[in-house]
């Protein structure tokens, strides 16, 4: 998956990636974000992202349900 997406134009991917749910596609920018950094000091992550990550500790029992509601969870992909 990595070498299909390393692959494709910059714009191609941006393309894909705005198909997906506003919290989807914040998701992937910072997995993506985080992914070309070497090191995670200095990685700066949006309110955004930092708020839903402080939810889903704080929910941890009703994790899946607000995944669910909010449309945040990723597919993978089985070969």
């Amino acid at each position: 998956m990595q070498e299909v997406n390393a692959s494709k134009p910059e714009d191609v991917l941006h393309a894909q990636i705005e198909t997906l749910p506003p919290k989807q596609q914040q998701c992937v920018m910072q997995c993506f974000s985080a992914a070309k950094k070497r090191s995670s000091k200095g990685n700066v992550y949006s309110k955004d992202w930092i708020l839903e990550c402080m939810l889903m500790k704080m929910k941890s029992t009703k994790l899946y349900e607000h995944l669910r509601k909010h449309i945040i969870s990723l597919q993978v992909r089985v070969p």
